[in-house]
């Protein structure tokens, strides 16, 4: 009797592994081969390389400046022993390096150009500083002094430079230039300085027209004050007198004041108050006479014999 063959005789049978469900998809994942491995951990181990090889290259050369610095700064190559200094007059060149916190023979990479201009324009006799230093050992120093132009009287007096900006107390030893600025106060110069410092600026300028025309020769000008309204007064003259100027433009007052001081120079005449502040009638001007007793008979009778005053048309 033959045996009956069996189903799946003569086959092997597949090893399927274990059976998947529906929900479940196949991943692909591709192979990779040897070489290709050894490229990419080739490439990664390059980069690290340069990024290593870069920081200590960055490193050596942060280091190389370091000590490069600290060479320079110390050496005595670049010690400082040519110093120049422009534009001191009423400065003494020793003043004016010790103001600047300079010393002869500092490195020349130490000196901070800035900071030394800086603290000489803190100086009250310097408006204007520039440091400059040349490698390897010279050091220029170049200052604009202030030129002082009037003295402002407050509590005390203070000097004014030529930009009317008000920039030192007076004392004994400095400068005393004319005219004297009156009609201010301590107080109102700390609590609205702009205002009094226009006002300052408008007596300096009216005190150089006053030199420009020619009354500085016969009337000396000694002070100028600022009356509360505004206007001005001057005190001028050898034997000082008052003129009362009111307010500006002071042009063509300053030119009467000089046809009238002609006049009465050549009558013997000396004043005592000269009234320019006629708004209403600026061509009529009122003198008051210092003594009566020198006014002349034939001007006697357009004097007013309570006052002593003269007017006239100029």
């Amino acid at each position: 009797m033959i045996p009956r063959r069996s189903r799946g005789g003569g086959r092997k049978a597949r090893d399927r592994g274990p059976a998947r469900t529906r929900n479940q998809k196949r991943l692909a994942v591709p192979p990779v081969s040897g070489g290709r491995a050894r490229q990419r951990i080739a490439r990664v181990a390059l980069g690290t390389g340069k990024l290593l090889a870069a920081v200590i290259v960055s490193g050596a050369a942060v280091w190389g400046g370091v000590l490069a610095y600290d060479h320079a700064t110390s050496a005595e190559y670049f010690a400082v022993d040519d110093v120049r200094v422009a534009g001191a007059s009423r400065l003494e060149i020793g003043e004016v390096l010790a103001a600047a916190g300079f010393s002869v023979g500092m490195n020349v990479f130490q000196v901070d150009t800035e900071a030394m201009g800086m603290a000489l324009e803190s100086h009250p006799w310097i408006a204007e500083a520039t440091v400059r230093r040349r490698i390897p050992r010279s050091v220029a120093f170049e200052i604009r002094e202030r030129r002082p132009e009037a003295l402002v009287l407050f509590d005390s007096p203070y000097l004014v430079d030529d930009a009317g900006e008000v920039f030192k107390r007076w004392v004994p030893g400095d400068p005393i230039p004319v005219p004297v600025i009156t009609g201010f106060t301590r107080e109102q110069f700390i609590i609205d300085g702009e205002t009094v410092s226009e006002g300052i600026r408008e007596a300096i300028a009216f005190a150089r027209r006053y030199r420009t025309s020619g009354l500085e020769r016969t009337a000396p000008l000694a002070e100028v004050h600022r009356e509360v309204d505004g206007g001005l007064t001057v005190v001028a003259g050898d034997d000082p007198f008052r003129v009362r100027f009111g307010a500006g433009p002071y042009r063509r007052k300053l030119e009467r004041l000089a046809l009238l001081l002609d006049r009465m120079s050549r009558d013997g005449l000396h004043p005592e108050v000269i009234y320019l502040d006629n708004e209403v009638r600026p061509d009529r001007v009122t003198v008051r006479i210092r003594d009566e007793r020198q006014v002349r008979p034939d001007v006697r009778a357009q004097s007013d014999p309570g006052q002593g005053k003269i007017q006239s048309k100029i």
